[in-house]
């Protein structure tokens, strides 16, 4: 017997549970175990690249060298290029365009869910942020290495952490709402703005590359707790594009006798019974 023909046999209701945790045509099938695997995975990349950099080992030795490589291949228009992406995850940028995004979406969509979502999204990864920052107080990389002014610990990287919280938040609002060429578009979208942005924080000395890993992580695993206590709104909505089937026609479908090519015997009977009639005596 093949093993997966006994594996069935022997544990249906385990093999069933199976199916249907990867089930991608129900919220709670795949997209479920996907979200909450990759929250989990994410929740421990934090905690580990936390500990090695409280403990000053690992991954926090491999800093100095990963520095010294991205200051030597430093450029003009390079760093031209990397002040300007930077901005996309400061306050002065995320602020603003979450008020607006969350005012489109209430007062054009009324979908107070989606809107509630980013914003403690954003609410959240601040607090993450603060909240660490001061327990753990990093020293940031010798200034001598920074282009521009920065304050205050290097762990984790606030840029990083608001990247991953509001575009990746905005990406799970947006992918529910269209097709799922739109939905690889938005998140390949927010994936490149958030590397790109870790990139920056880099490149001009803001930050140890075990800032950025950890942010990164922390924040994904906030945007997935998040989502999933809300329920990630649009997934569980029917496809505006799909009218449900009209109850009335199925009814009268459902109630309709098949029809075949035999005539019902009471009409056969009615049929017999008048031909004998006619061709009775005259």
């Amino acid at each position: 017997m093949p093993l997966p023909t006994w594996v069935c046999m022997r544990f249906p209701k385990e093999v069933a549970w199976v199916g249907r945790r990867l089930d991608t045509t129900t919220p709670q099938g795949f997209w479920l175990t996907f979200t909450l695997t990759g929250g989990a995975l994410a929740a421990l990349a934090f905690a580990g690249l936390t500990q090695d950099v409280v403990g000053h080992d690992e991954m926090a030795l491999f800093d100095p060298r990963a520095k010294q490589w991205i200051v030597a291949v430093r450029t003009a228009w390079l760093t031209d290029a990397m002040k300007s992406v930077t901005w996309l995850a400061s306050t002065a940028v995320i602020v603003p365009a979450l008020v607006l995004i969350v005012a489109v979406l209430v007062v054009r969509g009324r979908d107070w869910q989606s809107a509630v979502l980013l914003a403690t999204a954003v609410a959240g990864a601040v607090v993450l942020h603060n909240v660490v920052r001061v327990a753990v107080e990093r020293p940031r990389p010798p200034s001598t290495l920074w282009i521009g002014e920065y304050i205050g610990a290097a762990f984790p990287s606030a840029h990083a952490t608001q990247a991953v919280a509001f575009y990746g938040m905005l990406a799970i609002v947006l992918s529910t709402r269209g097709s799922p060429v739109v939905g690889v578009v938005v998140w390949m979208g927010a994936a490149v703005i958030t590397l790109v942005v870790g990139a920056s924080r880099l490149y001009l000395g803001a930050h140890w590359l075990t800032d950025i890993l950890p942010s990164i992580a922390g924040a994904r695993h906030h945007s997935v707790t998040s989502a999933r206590a809300n329920r990630c709104p649009g997934r569980l909505r029917p496809n505006a594009n799909e009218s449900p089937p009209n109850a009335s026609t199925t009814g009268a479908h459902s109630r309709s006798p098949p029809r075949t090519g035999l005539r019902p015997a009471s009409r056969m009977r009615r049929s017999t019974a008048s031909r004998s009639a006619s061709s009775g005596p005259q």
